[in-house]
């Protein structure tokens, strides 16, 4: 009858392959954020250690050291700095993590109302373990002087690596559109939101990348760590997702 039976009962054969994609899928994104973070972490030492020259602006009474300075100052010497596209990317990152916000006061919410913590969405929690996770980053990159950025922000030297603003939009935006099709229930509605978001972290990353306000490597170095923390968090949605579904049909 082209079926097959197992202890929960009888499923379609189409069933059964949608149930091992979805395990090869959590299992696919989870391995692909693991290397990532591997190779962000090599091109780090290798920001940290190759072609480091004296390219940057005077920062701590000397000419800062930059990595990679070839590539660097070659897309430097390109690229003049924009201002008011800096302006509008770094005020523009307020309203992605705005999107982080909600989320958060809905796991809040659903902790005080169902009153257990264990009874919140499981890719909510996840989604709070991946939040924290960005701040960490965020907070150890904020006293980690690998580059300073290759001008003065009002008068001063800023650390550069990696792009903050290209991780947390990346962050924010590409984990809110996942959990768009789990909250918005009207397919159109997460399809608009969605488009929303997407274009606008697009805005956001090539904005940054265009502002002349960081060096290359600061870019790629976030992309690379922005797409490997999304994959991560993929793969733990991918467990949420079927979990919340099996609990809506139970």
């Amino acid at each position: 009858n082209g079926r097959s039976y197992t202890m929960l009962g009888k499923l379609d054969v189409t069933d059964v392959k949608e149930i091992r994609m979805e395990s090869t899928m959590k299992k696919r994104a989870l391995i692909i954020g693991g290397i990532g973070i591997l190779f962000f972490i090599i091109w780090t030492i290798i920001v940290c250690t190759v072609d480091r020259q004296q390219i940057g602006v005077v920062a701590d009474g000397q000419k800062s050291f930059i990595g990679l300075a070839t590539m660097n100052q070659a897309y430097r010497d390109c690229l003049p700095t924009n201002f008011t596209l800096y302006s509008a990317t770094d005020w523009g990152s307020i309203p992605a993590v705005l999107v982080g916000v909600v989320f958060f006061i809905l796991g809040v919410y659903q902790w005080f109302t169902r009153k257990d913590i264990k009874d919140v969405d499981i890719n909510i929690l996840f989604l709070g373990v991946f939040y924290v996770l960005m701040l960490v980053i965020y907070l150890i990159f904020l006293y980690a002087p690998i580059n300073y950025r290759p001008v003065y922000i009002d008068g001063k030297a800023e650390l550069s690596y990696p792009s903050s603003t290209t991780i947390l939009s990346i962050g924010f935006l590409s984990t809110a559109i996942l959990n768009n099709y789990i909250y918005i229930k009207k397919k159109w509605l997460a399809h608009l939101v969605s488009g929303i978001e997407l274009a606008y972290m697009v805005f956001l990353i090539v904005g940054r990348l265009l502002s002349g306000v960081h060096w290359l490597s600061d870019i790629i170095g976030a992309l690379i760590l922005g797409v490997s923390l999304f994959f991560l968090y993929l793969g733990l949605y991918k467990i949420g997702y079927s979990k919340k579904e099996n609990s809506d049909a139970n």
